[in-house]
């Protein structure tokens, strides 16, 4: 924490990269992992992202997942994003690396052999599933739909997320929240108020209202004549009171 916090990150502030990486050395000789990290962000923050990498590769080889994820990152950052799919495709047999090969692949032009992948985890718990979110099939189910909803598939992308929002009288609450996002993001309120009427609710309703606000639908905005925007401004009005 004293590093993160200390003088390292003050001297990579003031541009004096080789000053922030000489406190670390020492750290980073040692093997400290969250040392190499600091190191690494250091590098890439100065631009040397090829650097940053290679810091990273001795612990990258001994598959550790934050540390794959990170480099994952990293790569991705520096515009080598074929690089950062490579590096997690491989892994994807654990299933927490699922959610960090949807995020990789985004415009790698990869997003059917990434579906083929997530199918290949789901299909089988969906058919076998009696338990409901527990399985985790609702997870699963939102990762490919973020994938559809990028192709512009967005037809498949609602109807998977309304078959999965409420299951086995368990309504997944991550799977209301990305429904409503979709249905906002695609304009099509009449679903949306349907969805906070049902099983949707309050986390519907506020998706919506962060939507709205992230479009400039916001109350400083609410003497617009558009309904939709008076409607934003009660759903902010009303979540803010609960909360």
């Amino acid at each position: 924490m004293g590093l993160l916090g200390g003088p390292t990150h003050e001297s990579a502030a003031a541009g004096d990269v080789e000053s922030a990486l000489m406190v670390l050395e020492p750290f980073v000789g040692d093997g400290w992992w969250g040392a190499t990290q600091t190191a690494a962000c250091v590098l890439s923050d100065a631009g040397c992202g090829g650097e940053a990498v290679a810091l990273c590769l001795p612990f990258v080889e001994k598959g550790v997942y934050r540390t794959i994820t990170f480099v994952a990152e990293l790569l991705l950052r520096h515009g080598r994003g074929d690089e950062a799919f490579a590096l997690v495709l491989p892994r994807v047999a654990e299933e927490f690396y699922l959610s960090k090969l949807v995020t990789v692949s985004a415009g790698l032009g990869r997003d059917d052999e990434v579906l083929a992948t997530l199918h290949a985890w789901v299909d089988p718990r969906a058919r076998d599933c009696t338990c409901g979110r527990g399985c985790g099939t609702d997870r699963l189910a939102g990762l490919i739909a973020t994938v559809l909803e990028r192709q512009g598939r967005i037809d498949e992308a609602v109807d998977l997320l309304r078959e999965y929002v409420h299951r086995h009288n368990s309504t997944s609450v991550n799977v209301a929240k990305q429904l409503a996002g979709v249905l906002a993001r695609d304009g099509r309120h009449d679903e949306l108020r349907a969805l906070i009427d049902g099983y949707g609710r309050e986390y519907a309703a506020r998706q919506f209202a962060l939507h709205l606000e992230a479009s400039g639908m916001s109350r400083a905005r609410s003497r617009c004549s558009h309904p939709w925007r008076r409607e934003a401004t009660g759903i902010l009005r009303s979540i803010s009171l609960r909360s």
